[in-house]
């Protein structure tokens, strides 16, 4: 009976997968469907010139990760200047979770960190 052996090596591929699918996020939290990804990569930039998000009852939740190697923030300004309230404080190798009340409308994502000048990008929330 040739079945009975394979069960060990199906138990440890099942493990295998549910390990890999829980390294979303580097606090252990789990990031919502729906969520809006953001990541901070090397070279002082995010990962994408422009984001698309729908909030749901007037909310936004952001999942914003951090692939360099040193801390930034995150923040959500809108067109006239105003900060959004919320904010991410990004550590290094890092993922965190916030929900930001926003209006639809168009935003900027920037890290306000000294001499991260250069990490601005759009948010359009329908």
């Amino acid at each position: 009976m040739p079945r009975p052996r394979l069960v060990p090596f199906i138990a440890a591929g099942l493990i295998a997968l549910a390990a890999c699918g829980s390294s979303g996020s580097a606090t252990g939290d789990t990031i919502p469907p729906g969520a809006l990804r953001i990541t901070a990569e090397d070279g002082l930039q995010w990962d994408s010139a422009a984001y698309q998000a729908t909030a749901v009852d007037g909310v936004v939740t952001i999942a914003a990760g951090n692939k360099s190697s040193i801390a930034h923030d995150l923040w959500v300004i809108s067109t006239d200047g105003t900060k959004n309230p919320t904010h991410i404080d990004l550590k290094k190798k890092k993922t965190v979770v916030k929900q930001f009340r926003l209006a639809p409308g168009t935003y900027q994502v920037v890290c306000l960190v000294p001499g991260h000048d250069k990490m601005k990008s759009a948010l359009t929330v329908s």
